[in-house]
């Protein structure tokens, strides 16, 4: 299923994209190319299910695709099938593992406790009978 995720994912960037795109095109030659790199390395993590990858290739993109937007290298329409397509390629990749964590190693004695201060039978004092 991811294959043909992924072949959506490109669908949508290149759909009516040519070499010379239209005057009023909704994707400019540049934002096609920037858009095609991106999705082509979104692509090919989810090929290897890659899921760390695949986060990494996704934030590109929306970076990628709000910065043409704002430069208007991308329409609203168009923004929105692209990242669409990215989100559901996205969600049929396993999310990655985190790494576990160590935990500190408890004491040998097992109490948590350093040795003790006096010996057992040392009450501390100085020869313990009061004087």
């Amino acid at each position: 299923m991811t294959r043909a995720l992924a072949l959506v994912l490109g669908a949508a960037v290149l759909a009516g994209c040519g070499s010379t795109p239209p005057p009023r095109s909704d994707l400019s030659a540049g934002a096609a190319a920037l858009l095609q790199k991106d999705t082509a390395a979104m692509t090919a993590a989810a090929r290897a299910g890659d899921g760390s990858a695949v986060q990494t290739a996704l934030a590109t993109l929306r970076r990628d695709v709000a910065a043409q937007r704002a430069s208007g290298g991308l329409s609203a329409a168009r923004a929105d099938r692209v990242l669409a397509a990215a989100a559901q390629v996205a969600a049929d990749v396993p999310a990655p593992v985190p790494s576990p964590t160590l935990s500190p190693t408890p004491p040998a004695d097992g109490n948590g406790k350093g040795k003790d201060k006096h010996p057992k039978g040392d009450n501390g004092g100085n020869g313990g009978n009061g004087d």
